[in-house]
């Protein structure tokens, strides 16, 4: 790993709208256990590839929350680390304006290309002593490549960003003795999409444009429905996109097949959800994993916007400032934009079933965000403070950790935050036909993202660990 890097958490914390066993019975909606004082609600997969749910011990929070600094009209904020490997924010200097265009040079034999940095911290290559060690396209192949097969996906595709590069390839077809796999091919991210939402209310609360709070009340930009409290206290934003607000995991009236139980789930229905649903204990008094919490959330900031849907306000404030032509929800006009370059998700008790694409409908900013590799590079990138965003201070926001998630994590805007020397920040996402998995390294501004066309895929997630820790190793 180069030596002028800029320095800057990974419970498996995955949702699905549904699950698909490995006998020819689909997957129930998981019980949900009373958990003890110092238990809280996690999430795992039985042997059938189910979703159930356990209790878990809680964990301390270890990173402390940070102030961020105001920084000059030649900087931009970045992230390091302090000596407890705690995200810290620092102002730099805007190296594309002070760094010089460079040329690689010929190594000869026994040497190897590597990059450090120069007198003004600028990266330069030079060729010094060494074997040479595996590209970000010989670690996909290697960890990502066996992944595809009989036993495994159809077809799948793996982003890598680092400071020095990004690399996304496709491998396998997008469906069975179909086309093959390609970076822009389009997978459907399931539980990502809570990331996604969670930079969106970021994003809200940073912009003069709209200057919403952390503690706002959900009620106070919902329109037409009202969300229940407990003896006076409000759910507020916050509490949504971290899984306390007290909210159930789903509500109890979805009318969808098993493949897609949110299919046609309505404004009307989820307010007669709401208006009979009493919380057992107080918003904010413990964790407990809610894509009902996360899917309100979307609509809320959508009605803030004064905008009709989701979808509408993720085309606003992400896909179109940052041209994330093959990312959107499932509706018929993004579905005729992305033309037939879209894979088919697989799940049954084969893993071959065609079980489409899971709808959630107006929860769809919980799961239901569809995109593909080269698209999620360019999301990691700027989550990796690689590539600017529009309103930068969202982006410390929505990673900062701001609750004890599950187990021994912490929680941020989505994100389930692995704290100590090395932290790592990660969200998986399940629906009946896909999987994803990404883990991110801030302090080393590296990431690496897979989508498989698999339910239950579970080896994604070790592949993506095993490229990250490559790549930090170099």
């Amino acid at each position: 790993m180069n030596a002028f890097k800029l320095p800057l958490l990974i419970v498996l914390s995955f949702v699905s709208l549904a699950c698909e066993e490995t006998t020819s019975q689909p997957c129930s909606v998981p019980d949900e256990p009373t958990c003890a004082e110092d238990e809280r609600l996690s999430s795992e997969m039985d042997q059938n590839g189910c979703e159930v749910f356990v209790c878990v011990p809680l964990g301390p929070t270890e990173c402390p929350m940070f102030d961020e600094p105001t920084c000059a009209e030649d900087e931009m904020l970045s992230l390091q680390n302090d000596e407890r490997g705690c995200p810290k924010p620092v102002c730099v200097l805007t190296r594309d304006d002070e760094c010089p265009d460079y040329s690689e040079p010929v190594c000869e034999e026994g040497e190897m290309l590597t990059i450090q940095g120069d007198d003004r911290g600028c990266p330069e290559p030079i060729c010094v002593e060494g074997v040479s060690r595996p590209s970000p396209r010989e670690l996909i192949q290697e960890f990502a490549g066996p992944l595809v097969g009989p036993e495994g996906a159809v077809g799948l595709v793996a982003a890598v960003v680092t400071p020095e590069q990004t690399e996304v390839i496709g491998l396998g077809t997008r469906v069975i003795e179909g086309e093959p796999v390609n970076a822009q091919t389009v997978f459907q991210i399931g539980s990502i999409s809570k990331v996604v939402t969670g930079l969106l209310l970021a994003t809200m609360i940073e912009s003069p444009d709209y200057s919403l709070q952390a503690d706002d009340p959900v009620n106070q930009y919902l329109q037409g429905i009202t969300a229940p409290d407990f003896e006076g206290q409000p759910i507020t934003l916050e509490q949504l996109v971290t899984h306390y607000s007290s909210l159930p995991n789903f509500p109890d009236n979805l009318m969808g097949p098993m493949t897609s139980p949110g299919l046609d789930y309505s404004r009307d229905l989820l307010g007669d959800f709401l208006a009979r649903h009493a919380l057992t204990h107080a918003p904010g008094s413990q964790y407990s994993y809610s894509n009902l919490g996360s899917g309100l959330l979307g609509l809320a900031l959508a009605d803030a916007a004064g905008l009709s849907s989701y979808p509408e306000l993720l085309n606003r404030l992400l896909i179109t400032p940052l041209n994330l032509t093959r990312t959107g929800t499932h509706l018929p006009d993004f579905l005729t934009r992305v033309g037939e370059n879209i894979s088919t998700g697989y799940g049954g008790p084969n893993q071959r079933t065609d079980v489409g694409i899971a709808d959630m409908g107006v929860l769809d900013g919980a799961g239901e965000i569809l995109s593909s590799g080269e698209d999620m590079a360019t999301f990691l990138k700027i989550i990796c403070g690689l590539t600017p965003y529009p309103v930068e201070r969202a982006v410390l926001r929505s990673i900062q950790p701001r609750e004890s998630g599950e187990g021994m994590t912490d929680i941020g805007y989505g994100w389930d935050i692995s704290p100590g020397a090395s932290p790592r920040w990660s969200k998986t996402g399940l629906t009946p036909g896909f999987t994803a998995y990404v883990e991110l390294s801030l302090g080393d501004q590296m990431g690496v993202i897979i989508l498989s066309n698999r339910a239950a895929h579970r080896d994604i997630k070790e592949a993506v660990q095993a490229i990250l820790n490559a790549l930090i190793s170099q």
